[in-house]
Parts: C-alpha cells; sequence; structure tokens
C-alpha cells in the first residue's frame, strides 16, 4: 500500500521543526541557561521563536557593549586649553593659579589694542582669531560680556578665565595637569548661563 503524499510532506514538515526546535532549544540554552530549557518542550513553536529572538537581541547588545569598552578613546582639547597651555612659563607641564594669572594679564593686554583698558567686539575678534583659532570656537564673546553692554572690562575678562580655570582643576589642588585639560567626546562642559540683555527704554534690545 502506498502512502499517501500529503502524509509524506507532513512527515517531512515534522521532522524539519523538530531539528529546527532542537536548534532554538540548544541556542536559548546557551545564552539563557540550562534552567530554562525544562519549560520548552510545554512552550509553543511561536513562543520558543520569541524567546530566542529576545535572547539573541541580549547577545548583541553585550557584543556592541564590549566592543565599545574597547574602542579607542576620542579626546577633544578646547581652544580655551590650548591657550592656557601656553600658560606654563617654566616648562613643568603645570599650569599653577599664579602663571594663570599671570597669562589673563598677558592676554588682556595683546586683546588691548587701543590700550583704553577695555575690549571693543573688533578687538575681541580679533584676539579670538589670534589666540582661540577663530571667533567661531569658545569662549565667545558673551561668555566674557556678562551685561551685554558690548564691552569687556579687566574685571569681566578676568572672571570668565578665572572660572574657566576652576572647571579645568577637577582634583582642586590650583593647578592644571596635561589630562585635566583633556576631555573625551561626549563629555560636555556644563553650559554657562547667560544673563539676559538689558532693558533699555523699557524695551529689551
Amino acid at each position: 500500500m502506498r502512502a499517501k503524499p500529503w502524509r509524506g510532506a507532513l512527515d517531512d514538515t515534522l521532522w524539519q521543526e523538530r531539528g529546527l526546535f532542537r536548534l532554538i532549544r540548544a541556542q536559548v540554552g546557551r545564552f539563557l541557561g540550562r534552567r530554562y530549557l525544562r519549560g520548552l518542550p510545554n512552550m509553543s513553536f511561536k513562543t520558543v521563536s520569541v524567546v530566542v529572538c529576545a535572547a539573541l537581541s541580549l547577545a548583541a547588545c553585550s557584543s556592541r557593549a564590549a566592543q565599545d569598552r574597547t574602542a579607542p578613546i576620542r579626546a577633544l582639547l578646547s581652544a580655551d586649553a590650548l591657550m592656557m597651555v601656553s600658560f606654563d612659563t617654566n616648562g613643568d607641564l603645570s599650569v599653577t593659579r599664579d602663571e594663570a594669572e599671570a597669562g589673563f594679564a598677558h592676554e588682556f593686554t595683546r586683546a588691548d589694542a587701543n590700550t583704553d583698558g577695555s575690549l571693543q567686539p573688533i578687538e575681541f575678534t580679533n584676539w579670538s582669531n589670534l589666540v582661540l583659532g577663530g571667533s567661531q570656537i569658545g569662549p565667545y564673546r558673551l561668555d566674557f560680556d556678562r551685561n551685554v553692554d558690548n564691552i569687556i572690562t579687566r574685571e569681566e575678562f578676568d572672571t570668565e578665565m578665572r572660572a574657566r580655570f576652576s572647571q579645568y582643576d577637577e582634583d582642586e589642588n590650583g593647578a592644571l595637569s596635561r589630562s585635566e585639560f583633556v576631555r573625551l567626546v561626549g563629555q560636555a562642559r556644563t553650559p554657562t548661563p547667560r544673563r539676559q540683555p538689558v532693558a533699555i527704554g523699557g524695551r529689551t534690545p
């Protein structure tokens, strides 16, 4: 008696499903552990497939995290850090607060082209292009000009510079090492809040 064609096809399908089930069972045991295997025979094929997909997703995330930990570290050096490095006058690879104060005075004198004791916007732009590498790179003029009167006084200049020195001084020892100047990519500096423009005649410019 010859077997019916549909029964042979059904047997082949069941055999393939059993083989796939064994493969899925092995993969689940690999990623989730043997204690999860006990409940697999009672699960439907669809449920087991969902479990395997979840296990594979977790494995992919773990692999990606491991790659992130082993990836090369990318770092940035800010424009103001380049300037402060130049304040290391004795070449000991550390910028003390006294060296920084002397550097702030020197840079203000460099920027104050007309020697009137304050910096006009054009003076700051020229200084920024020369020392910081461009006016599009921070620190910006309004970081210094807190009252937005288009004039940067010596006090405003020193106040901003000292604040930046303190932000770099992570160990608060009063000196900046080379490692404190370097910041990892994504490790952005906390933005400094800016004051609103001063109202003139009841209107804000």
